[in-house]
């Protein structure tokens, strides 16, 4: 990949971490995907919700739908700083590659105790 290229996903994924309100000091996990109950993002919500307010923030950007799109909407309701956690319904498939770009951290989690056929 050439540095102009380089150049211009760092670009893209600072105007979506923008869009988000995620400061370059925050640490921005990102999902993308089905929010069934067996990826594990309900954990990681919740852990990110948890997480005491300090000098290192972390927030959840997840993109998708799905069974826990209102667990997720409730835990980030409940958070006490609000903000930690966002969800997008959708993003044209062209975009995702900048919000990948945006994040620190790319997420695929899971239940250890779920298999995936």
């Amino acid at each position: 990949m050439s540095d102009a290229m380089y150049a211009r996903l760092d670009a893209a994924g600072s105007a979506v971490r923008g869009r988000y309100g995620v400061n370059a000091s925050e640490t921005l996990l990102f999902f993308m995907g089905e929010f069934y109950p067996f990826s594990g993002l309900k954990e990681v919500a919740q852990s990110v919700v948890a997480r005491p307010v300090g000098r290192h923030s972390v927030k959840l950007l997840a993109v998708g739908r799905g069974k826990l799109q209102p667990e997720l909407e409730r835990l980030g309701s409940m958070d006490p700083v609000g903000g930690r956690i966002r969800l997008s319904a959708g993003e044209p498939h062209g975009e995702i590659p900048r919000y990948g770009a945006a994040a620190d951290i790319c997420l695929l989690p899971g239940d250890r105790n779920d298999r995936i056929a």
